[in-house]
């Protein structure tokens, strides 16, 4: 284009209508120049205004777009993430371990965010170790609907490995504890844990007490370690 014939148009004047040709066609551009030349100034600000009206109404467009989906994502309740915990493996040589067992499975679940029934019984599946694990597969490969449940899963594997008289054996081995050589932590753990593992009527404090002093290897100076928890000097916590 020689703009020598058109000297009326400034340098932004000239930049507008070749930016016409190449958003409208060179012959949007012939029809303009082809007007009286004291239109043609008027026509091309009219065009830059048209442009302008679109670029504003697209970014106003992509705006309202972007409000809406942060709208809709602040408005979703914040989604929980699983943290990753793995319970012990059970292999069914300490049968009275099985209820605490089962819990920290139903634990470690609930903070896995394992919901559904199926998935519950293939997780703690996957947990099982030994003979445990072979008496489960061995289950679901005489029958597919050997575990339906959750509960059913915890039912059948607490017949199995935990004796009939369970609860008679946990008391004795609570009320028989010593602490022998093991650190006083490890004993009042032993306490502590016995203490869970025992479903039946509660054991009172203060017989749970006597039963713990009665077990030391040597009298510490603070009473009452295994209800706060003691060091291995004998200091409560």
């Amino acid at each position: 284009m020689d703009w020598s014939d058109f000297p009326h148009l400034s340098q932004h004047h000239r930049e507008l209508a070749e930016h016409m040709a190449q958003g409208l066609g060179e012959q949007a551009l012939v029809n303009l120049l082809h007007c009286p030349p004291e239109q043609h100034v008027a026509r091309l600000e009219q065009f830059e205004a048209f442009v302008f009206g679109q670029r504003r109404n697209a970014s106003e467009a992509r705006n309202e777009a972007l409000n809406r989906t942060v709208e809709t994502l602040s408005a979703r309740p914040a989604q929980p993430r699983p943290i990753r915990m793995d319970p012990p493996k059970f292999d069914g040589t300490s049968p009275h371990t099985i209820v605490h067992w089962l819990l920290t499975v139903e634990q470690c679940g609930v903070a896995q965010l394992i919901e559904d029934d199926t998935r519950m019984v293939s997780y703690a599946m996957s947990n099982l170790r030994g003979k445990a694990s072979e008496w489960a597969y061995s289950a679901l490969m005489a029958n597919a609907d050997a575990f339906p449940s959750w509960a059913i899963f915890k039912a059948k594997i607490s017949a199995m490995y935990q004796p009939p008289n369970n609860e008679v054996l946990l008391m004795a081995r609570f009320f028989g504890a010593r602490q022998a050589k093991r650190s006083l932590q490890e004993f009042v753990q032993e306490m502590r844990s016995l203490s869970a593992f025992i479903n039946g009527e509660p054991i009172p404090e203060r017989i749970k007490v006597a039963t713990f002093m009665n077990g030391l290897r040597h009298w510490p100076i603070a009473s009452g370690p295994f209800q706060k928890g003691a060091s291995d000097d004998g200091r409560v916590n």
